[in-house]
């Protein structure tokens, strides 16, 4: 099927919505794309506002957990799974957790009637295929495994992290993970598919800002030293 149709939070307030259940794992994704902000605004947050962007919402575990009707084991594998498939992206902190809906504007289309797209429309989705292609390329010239097909999955994947770092970033990322991997200098070795270096936790320690270099250097350093000690100590 195609199309869409427009669903008003008013939902949340039916008889039937608010039955008490524990919620199925699509219910509980409706429920996420219903409490995402539909437009960037500030909310009171104890004795500061602060600023909630379009597909965003601020909640808790044990909001959700109360909510959905679920353990906390449950509720992280959930998050977890969705974070790793890039449908959303998690920021907490000690006070919240932001939660933002990757490709929000998929299932939340400004207006209700279906429109010519227009040739600004047509040059902004051509120019953001483009983006995603010349990461996807630079990424096989840097030869660390190379794709034959730039799969959907590697597109939503990236897509996310589009949302949090700049094209120049990414690919900045990406040739620091190149000369990581295959410099004796540096401690690592692990050669990660780009879907995987891809993951929030992976891409963010080849970024300039982590310092890879000096990092990655200094545990290579740190090895070595552990090594001869382990080999001053058989001598003895």
């Amino acid at each position: 099927m195609q199309g869409w149709i427009s669903l008003h939070r008013k939902i949340l307030e039916h008889p039937l919505f608010l039955q008490k259940r524990s919620f199925s794992k699509f219910e509980a994704w409706i429920d996420m794309l219903l409490l995402a902000n539909h437009k960037e605004n500030k909310v009171l947050l104890g004795s500061e506002f602060i600023l909630i962007k379009r597909g965003s919402f601020v909640t808790s575990e044990l909001k959700l957990m109360k909510r959905w009707s679920w353990s906390k084991v449950k509720l992280r594998k959930y998050l977890n799974l969705l974070e790793e498939e890039s449908m959303i992206v998690r920021e907490p902190d000690n006070k919240k957790t932001t939660i933002t809906i990757c490709s929000y504007d998929v299932y939340q289309q400004t207006g209700t009637t279906k429109k010519p797209i227009s040739n600004h429309q047509q040059d902004t989705n051509n120019n953001e295929d483009n983006e995603l292609k010349e990461i996807y390329t630079h990424w096989n010239l840097c030869g660390i495994i190379v794709h034959r097909s730039f799969t959907e999955k590697m597109k939503r994947h990236l897509n996310a992290r589009l949302q949090e770092y700049k094209k120049a970033e990414i690919i900045g990322a990406i040739t620091n993970y190149n000369k990581v991997l295959n410099s004796s200098s540096y401690y690592w070795t692990h050669k990660w598919t780009f879907q995987d270096f891809l993951l929030p936790n992976n891409i963010v320690r080849f970024l300039d800002e982590s310092d890879p270099f000096n990092v990655f250097q200094q545990q290579k350093n740190n090895l070595n030293n552990v090594l001869k000690e382990e080999e001053f100590d058989l001598d003895e």
